[in-house]
């Protein structure tokens, strides 16, 4: 609510206390109890002005008769009373009067009505009136999930806006490629991302927010589609639009650096894509104790992008540096980022440094298992990599206390993947091969072994343990 509430402080002219509470109303249901923190002030002013416009009964009225003025009047009482469904049929009903007949499904219209007005000015102010309901109708289609009906509004909300009105049509053009992403129309989605980019271009200038999403969002189509260059090329179109405006409130620019990083790492140029990534994490670099998760995220795709290019050294001093960060001046790491704990083990255990990779790992459980909110699938994942980390040491004892443990768990979760059981089974084996003790070895071993021929039926081809399974299961045998 602080977010939507200093947005609609923004807005211009300043809402009534009246008008502050019909569009908290408006904006509860459409989002319905979810995030609104991708409203924008663009968006906010553009649903405000609507039905701002349709409060003013006499302009409807004005512009298409007493009767039209009067249903939305209703209309209006209905939509601020939370009768959407109500609001929606008084509100087709008060449409029907500005002569606006649907013809296809992409909303073309008949506009006989309005062309028989005595001048251009009024025909434009009835068409912008009619493209007020069609705002309002959108937004209900919407709270009802009804995405199809809301394209078909917005489709005749933009063939009615004038040119006089161009700002509207740029902002309708946007609406509707999102809402064609939703429904994976990409084709459709990009169509009228661009035109509604093309036309912000002309009308705001290059940088505009509402230009920076549109190119943003163009380039995640383009990403989709595999057209790296392309996304690329937009992405650091929009990034320098976003670097020369001063005041970014509007603006998500992590969100940006974040897919031009993405975009490299997919066109594998990863020295750019770790460059991209080194500078998100620079701007959440304050904000390692307020969302540690966030952060902690942001940390984890650097490392695995210096990964992917060959610089281990620089993987392991970030993951080293940010637990250190996160663990702050109480030297207690938050539980929900334990897995940072993990992957900088494994990639010391690459390196052949066992002792260390045992001591982050046992970190990584001991915090797991204080962790009310830690998923037992979690635990028990964790007290399998700590198992097979101690076999590299040679701690068989302590390994075989872990992987009982790791194997008791697991079975209790009913969705579990049989795969995961059986490699548990394995190093289950490994540890009574190493300690010698033979006969034990073999059940866990022969469990393994059927799991992974089932899985090699089902995909078609053989579990790359399975030949080794049936080795050791062998040698055992013929001791």
């Amino acid at each position: 609510m602080t977010h939507r509430n200093n947005l609609i402080g923004k807005l211009q002219p300043l809402p009534s206390e009246t008008e502050v509470a019909a569009l908290n109303n408006i904006l509860d249901a459409l989002y319905e109890g979810a995030d609104d923190s991708q409203l924008d002030l663009d968006l906010l002013s553009h649903i405000y002005q609507a039905h701002k416009d349709i409060l003013q009964y006499d302009f409807i009225s004005d512009c298409a008769g007493e009767k039209a003025g009067e249903l939305t009047r209703q209309g209006r009482q209905a939509l601020v009373q939370g009768h959407y469904a109500q609001a929606a049929e008084i509100l087709v009903e008060a449409l029907a009067e500005f002569g606006l007949t649907e013809q296809t499904p992409e909303g073309q219209i008949d506009l006989t009505g309005i062309a028989q007005y005595d001048s251009q000015e009024g025909m434009d102010l009835r068409k912008y009136a009619a493209s007020c309901l069609l705002v309002v109708l959108s937004e209900l289609c919407l709270m009802h999930e009804d995405i199809w009906q809301a394209i078909s509004f917005l489709h005749q909300e933009l063939n009615c806006l004038p040119p006089a009105y161009e700002e509207n049509r740029i902002k309708c053009m946007s609406s509707l490629a999102e809402l064609y992403r939703y429904l994976d129309r990409a084709e459709q989605s990009e169509q009228y991302y661009r035109k509604g980019l093309t036309a912000g271009i002309k009308f705001y200038g290059q940088n505009h927010p509402l230009n920076i999403l549109n190119m943003s969002n163009l380039a995640l189509l383009c990403g989709e589609d595999n057209r790296f260059e392309e996304a690329r090329e937009l992405l650091e179109r929009a990034l320098a639009a976003a670097d020369s405006i001063e005041d970014k409130q509007e603006i998500d620019l992590p969100e940006i650096i974040s897919s031009l990083a993405c975009v490299c790492a997919d066109a594998k140029d990863m020295a750019a894509a770790c460059d991209y990534q080194e500078r998100l994490l620079a701007l959440n670099q304050s904000q390692a104790q307020d969302d540690p998760e966030g952060y902690a995220q942001c940390v984890n795709d650097l490392a695995e992008m210096y990964i992917e290019a060959g610089e281990s050294d620089q993987a392991e001093s970030v993951l080293s540096e940010a637990i250190e960060q996160l663990e702050g001046p109480q030297g207690q790491l938050p539980p929900q980022v334990a897995y940072l704990l993990n992957n900088l083990a494994w990639l010391i255990a690459e390196q052949e440094r066992y002792e260390e990779a045992c001591d982050l790992l046992d970190y990584a459980l001991a915090l797991s298992e204080n962790d009310e909110e830690c998923s037992d699938e979690s635990v028990a994942t964790r007290l399998y990599n700590l198992g097979t980390m101690e076999i590299k040491c040679g701690y068989f004892e302590e390994a075989l206390d872990h992987l009982r443990e790791s194997l008791e768990i697991y079975k209790e979760i009913p969705e579990i993947e049989d795969e995961d059981i059986a490699d548990v089974l394995f190093e289950l084996a490994h540890c009574y091969y190493s300690l010698k003790q033979f006969p034990a070895a073999i059940k866990p071993l022969e469990q393994a072994i059927a799991i992974y021929k089932e899985i090699s039926d089902a995909e078609k081809h053989e579990h790359p343990r399975l030949s080794e399974a049936i080795t050791h299961l062998a040698d055992i045998k013929n001791r």
